[in-house]
């Protein structure tokens, strides 16, 4: 059994290793920029979306709309 954990060790070591250092460090930076953009992304929408929480706004969309289909 000892020795099942040393390959178990050399086999974390070796993952550790590719993503500090190899392919994955690449990866991970990546991951990190979509992540940070979707975060950025709705903290904006909801920020910056009120929608139609008045009566008046409602209606203004529904005069843009019948002028941009030439009503």
């Amino acid at each position: 059994m000892a020795g099942s954990s040393g390959a178990s060790e050399s086999s974390i070591q070796s993952a550790v290793f590719q993503i500090e250092m190899g392919r994955g460090n690449r990866i991970v930076g990546w991951l990190a920029v979509v992540l940070l953009a979707a975060i950025h992304a709705l903290l904006y929408v909801h920020w910056q979306y009120h929608g139609f929480n008045k009566r008046e706004a409602i209606d203004m969309a529904q005069l843009a709309r019948n002028m941009a289909r030439g009503e």
